[in-house]
Parts: C-alpha cells; structure tokens; sequence
C-alpha cells in the first residue's frame, strides 16, 4: 500500500477553498441587461368555430307600413309602436332574414302586463285571499301520512280523479299490445 502524500490532500483542500468565492447561482453578481420595449404582436383569427349570432348590421333601413287603427288602443310609457318594430326588426329579425312585415306583426303580439293593475294595490291581502286555493296552499302534514300509510287508498281516489285519462291509456296500451302480437305474430 501506498501512503497517501500530504500535499496532494492540501491541494484538494485548497481547491475546494476556492470553491466558496464562485457564484455558482449567480446570486451574488449583478448583471445588468438592455430591456427594449416591444409590443407583443396579438394575432386575430377572423374564423370563429362554433354556433353563434349572425352579427348585426348597421346599415338596415326600416320601412314599416305600420296600421295606426291599432296604434291609439296602447298605452305608451317608453317605445312607440314604431319604435318597437323598428328595434325588433333591426335586433332580431332582419338578422334571420325576416321582413318589416314580421316585426309590425311581432308588435301587434305584445302584451302589455301590469303586476299593479292584476294584483291591486294591497297585494298581501290580495295573496292571503288566495290561499283558498289547493294549488296555491300548502299541503297537511296528516295528508302526507295518510298518503303514506295508504298508497291504495290514495291511488284508487287518483284514479276515480283522472279515470277518463286512464280509460283512455289502457285503450292505447292495448292497442299497442295488440299491434306488436300482430307484428311479431304471436
């Protein structure tokens, strides 16, 4: 065996001494570097995939013939008549290709809604009014039990209920019993 000289270990040593002072990440170093400034380049696809809107065009040219016979029996609050047919033939139907004839017609299909004037003016009264009403209540909690505990019982009173729509049902049903034997041959 050879022994290993003293100095060849100190030159190691030393080496790795020098190690320290090296940046290795760069961490210790500043670096300066020229930043110019450029506008990233978007690119437009005029190609769009998928269903959507035909867009709008601006220059429609509206020639209503408009039935003012009709005209005095609206109450205006925003849009005229015209005005309504004009935007719903510019917005709507001219972009699917319909005619001014179609927007008039659309028009003369609106129904105005008041919620003041259906309800009146104490609408809680004129809702605890309506409570009558089976639809519009609430159902008992013993209704639900004894609908529970008496599936037939309820399902018989269904039926005498709706026994017009059953009779006819069971008409269907044979029929078409009667038909796929037919078609199968049994």
């Amino acid at each position: 065996m050879d022994k290993i000289e003293p100095s060849v270990i100190e030159q190691h040593v030393d080496s790795e001494s020098d190690d320290e002072n090296i940046d290795f990440f760069g961490l210790n170093s500043v670096e300066t570097t020229e930043t110019t400034e450029s506008v990233p380049e978007t690119k437009i696809f005029t190609t769009s995939y998928g269903p959507e809107r035909p867009k709008q065009e601006l220059d429609i040219v509206c020639n209503l013939t408009l039935n003012y016979a009709n005209v005095a029996l609206f109450k205006y609050d925003f849009f005229s008549h015209f005005e309504a047919a004009r935007l719903i033939y510019s917005n709507d139907i001219a972009l699917y290709g319909g005619t001014e004839r179609d927007a008039s017609a659309t028009v003369d299909n609106i129904v105005d809604v008041s919620v003041d004037q259906v309800l009146g003016p104490n609408i809680r009264a004129n809702l605890l009014k309506n409570l009558h009403n089976k639809s519009l209540a609430e159902a008992d909690a013993k209704d639900i039990v004894a609908r529970r505990k008496h599936q037939i019982t309820y399902l018989a009173t269904v039926a005498v209920a709706r026994e017009e729509q059953l009779a006819e049902q069971w008409s269907q049903n044979r029929h078409a019993k009667r038909m796929s034997a037919q078609k199968y041959g049994f």
